[in-house]
């Protein structure tokens, strides 16, 4: 597999200790832990219990309001309740607290002009749209109008 993937890249010797510390690099001793610690073995020997229980530990990122509902579906879940029973009856229950709620009430509608758009005389419609008009012209019309 590593010959495939590095098989087009160039045989290149090591770089020696003097090309390591003319990059900028400084020799480091330090110690590495070979075998597990013991906080790490417990908890893949509880995750392993879990796991032939059925269970799994899962991370959630919710709302904060959302908290507490998150919380109770797990303790009635965890204690053995039907998934579908513990959700409809926790959405009922969230359903009545919001009837108690009273809805905000609506936007009032935005009143649209309706009314037809004044006419100007013909030279006048001629201006506007030239001083509209991207380019030298309507530059210069917007300049000298002080627009």
């Amino acid at each position: 597999m590593t010959s495939d993937l590095f098989g087009d890249l160039p045989e290149q010797p090591a770089l020696t200790d003097e090309q390591l510390r003319e990059m900028g690099l400084k020799p480091v001793r330090s110690f590495i832990r070979t075998d597990a610690s013991k906080a790490a073995l417990r908890t893949a020997k509880h995750r392993a219990k879990l796991e032939e229980e059925g269970r799994a530990q899962l991370n959630v990122v919710a709302p904060l309001e959302a908290h507490e509902l998150v919380k109770e579906l797990t303790r009635r879940i965890t204690a053995g309740e039907d998934p579908r029973a513990v959700l409809s009856d926790l959405a009922g229950s969230q359903n009545s607290q919001l009837g108690k709620i009273e809805p905000p009430a609506p936007a009032p509608a935005r009143k649209v002009d309706v009314s037809p758009a004044p006419t100007l005389p013909e030279a006048d419609a001629l201006v506007v749209a030239a001083a509209h008009a991207p380019g030298l012209r309507g530059w210069l019309i917007r300049r000298l109008a002080g627009v």
